[in-house]
């Protein structure tokens, strides 16, 4: 977006240069709260950039060969471009879709699998359908590595297929075959718009909500000595990826091979709008990675299922999580049973935390219903390359209905996950017993804290108190002057500012002890498993969200820990965080640093073969055409003598002086 552009979309009518830069807060402000919306995020942004002046971290500043390409927006799918670039920059999922052919399934042997997928039988179409969005996703994936601009822009039936129902997308793709025999790329052929009853697309959009919270599995779980680490190896027949392309390839062999040609839209105009129509609606990112990664799981031939009968794949490899979940019941704890997820979702946060914090809410004995005695804990046995970690924003109360939290959340650099596992120590689990009942103690140390100290008028409560007892012990001096003036009084009891006064006192004494029992209980938490530290994680990816529950923007942080720099994934945009910048990845605390809602961390040991966020081999820009011009016919001019020609291997050094004929070329 130009900076016409986006002065027109936020009203203002001068340009840029003669407006008072004291202003703009207050423009912004105003957009905001007038048009929110993507387009108005987007619109500021342009203008932000242009009153900052050109960024010497801009993707267009570097050469091609070193720094990755932006994505351009359809109009409202920065949560999609954001998910596109943490899947291009994660290198075994990248070689997944890149060789997809290796792990597709053969649908001219079968046509159904037994295996579930997000624990839903998919049907042949699906799996068909799961693997032309694969091959519209292995396309976009060859631009970025070939293409030498700045950014690039997925083609439109991939964003269209990307949010298509998936019962209609399969349909889509049942027709094309049904009605294309043979057709070229290059010719534009008209599908129709598939039908389906409402009822219908009510229970696929449910059965599909319903995978992506569901556990894969429930067995009993042996006692283990160890928690199981998986990705030690990278998938199977993964290709090799491009690297960083050398300034000089001249004696590198011959350049990369074109790009593919730029496809066109297979999809109707129908079909494209109700895609559109979705788009333009604020998705979450973590449902829209769900339905991307089942799709592509649909496709793909099983390795194996677990008890389940879920599909094991080399995707699914990359972010399952096996936990055990005990039950807790009249002193008595049930035998474990095996769960599975592809990440860990927080709950909504109401006030600042920590990441160590959230996770110990999700791990800790919850109760399992409301009312009931039963509670129930979780603990992780086998850890993936890739914990993924969902940070939920919306939630729901009676007072505010739905409203987007925008509490902070401390984020770790290294995030040691031993404490939650088991079999990493033998009294690992009397630790966290131990610990669970320090964190009940602190919640009701807390609540007690807040009672004391919250009031509705900016002050503390001792502080409130001792007002109170002031303006109490004054009212009979001020009502005396009302009186003078012939006023109504004030009905009080000045005798009760003593008794304030007290309990003021008792309120400062109380708030005292507590501060001191709070902070030796988080002592020691704090130090309980300082030495648990052989399951090691670096935050690799975040994505953040500015903006309001149903509007805003979405951008992704990426780690390039080659380069050993974060880098902004804004649409179109590719820049570098300055060192002064990376503590709002870690502690976004403020309106225009956004909330984190979606964070990914890699397994230490692993981070350098499983995250490259540059892979480029860009195509060599083409030589200008030049014009032949035709020698005149005179003679021979225009010819040259055989016998004045030197061959090919002969006697003569390439770097002696040569003498050639003279030639006329026109």
């Amino acid at each position: 977006m130009n900076v016409d552009e986006a002065l027109r979309l936020l009203g203002v009518d001068a340009a840029l240069e003669t407006i008072d830069g004291t202003l703009w807060p207050q423009i912004f402000s105003g957009a905001r709260e007038s048009k929110p919306s993507e387009q108005t995020e987007q619109a500021i942004a342009a203008v932000q950039k242009a009153l900052q002046g050109p960024s010497a971290g801009d993707s267009a500043a570097h050469p091609p060969e070193t720094w990755p390409v932006g994505l351009v927006s359809h109009g409202n799918t920065c949560y999609l471009n954001s998910l596109l670039q943490y899947y291009f920059s994660l290198k075994p999922l990248r070689d997944i879709v890149t060789d997809y052919d290796q792990y597709k399934m053969d649908t001219t042997e079968s046509q159904e699998k037994l295996e579930r997928v997000g624990q839903r039988r998919v049907s042949t179409q699906e799996i068909q359908g799961g693997q032309k969005f694969a091959d519209e996703l292995r396309h976009l994936f060859e631009r970025m590595v070939k293409d030498r601009g700045p950014a690039v822009k997925p083609e439109q039936d991939l964003v269209c297929r990307a949010f298509l129902d998936p019962k209609d997308f399969a349909q889509l793709e049942e027709q094309r075959k049904n009605t294309e025999s043979a057709i070229d790329d290059s010719v534009v052929q008209p599908e129709a718009l598939p039908n389906g009853t409402e009822e219908e697309k009510k229970e696929s959009d449910m059965g599909q909500s319903r995978a992506s919270s569901e556990t894969l599995q429930a067995d009993e779980i042996a006692p283990t000595d160890d928690v199981k680490m998986n990705g030690s190896e990278m998938p199977p027949t993964p290709p090799t990826s491009p690297g960083q392309k050398p300034a000089d390839n001249s004696a590198n062999g011959p350049a990369p091979p074109p790009l593919p040609a730029r496809r066109f839209s297979t999809t109707t105009s129908d079909t494209l709008r109700q895609a559109q129509a979705k788009a333009t609606q604020q998705q979450d990112v973590t449902e829209v990675h769900d339905s991307i990664t089942q799709r592509l799981r649909a496709g793909m031939q099983p390795t194996g299922a677990d008890n389940r009968g879920e599909q094991n794949d080399a995707l699914r490899d990359l972010f399952a999580i096996g936990m055990s979940q005990t039950t807790l019941s009249g002193g008595s704890a049930s035998k474990p049973e095996r769960i599975s997820d592809s990440s860990i979702q927080l709950n909504v946060p109401t006030e600042p935390t920590t990441l160590y914090s959230a996770l110990d809410d999700y791990f800790d004995p919850q109760v399992v219903t409301e009312g009931s005695e039963k509670q129930q804990y979780r603990s992780i046995v086998e850890l993936p390359p890739l914990i993924q970690i969902n940070m939920p924003r919306i939630g729901f109360s009676k007072e505010k209905g739905a409203f987007k939290s925008e509490a902070a959340l401390r984020l770790e650099d290294e995030l040691y996950l031993d404490r939650y596992c088991e079999g990493i120590k033998s009294d690992v689990l009397d630790r966290r017993r131990s610990a669970w009942g320090w964190r009940k103690s602190l919640l009701e140390l807390r609540k007690e804290q807040k009672a004391l100290n919250s009031t509705k008028i900016g002050l503390d409560g001792p502080t409130a108190v001792i007002e109170t007892a002031k303006y109490l012990q004054e009212l009979d001096e001020v009502n005396k002057e009302l009186w003078a003036l012939g006023e109504e009084e004030i009905d009080g009891d000045s005798s009760l500012s003593t008794a304030l006064k007290s309990d003021a006192a008792f309120q400062s004494q109380r708030l005292a002890a507590l501060d001191g029992e709070v902070g030796h209980l988080q002592g020691k938490l704090t130090g309980t498993f300082d030495d648990m530290k052989e399951k090691k994680y670096r935050l690799y990816a975040v994505f953040f969200h500015r903006g309001g529950p149903s509007s805003g923007h979405y951008w992704v942080s990426i780690h390039d820990f080659k380069n050993d720099i974060w880098r902004n994934y804004n649409d179109e945009s590719v820049t570098d965080v300055p060192t002064s910048q990376l503590q709002e990845i870690f502690y976004a605390d403020k309106w225009q640093h956004g909330t984190p809602t979606f964070a990914v961390y890699v397994r230490d040991d692993l981070k350098d073969n499983y995250v490259q966020a540059v892979c480029r081999a860009p195509e060599e820009e083409p030589l200008p055409d030049l014009e032949m011009l035709d020698a005149p016919l005179n003679g021979n001019a225009g010819t040259v003598n055989p016998a004045e020609m030197v061959k090919e291997g002969g006697t003569k050094s390439w770097d002696e002086e040569r003498e050639v004929p003279d030639v006329q070329w026109g």
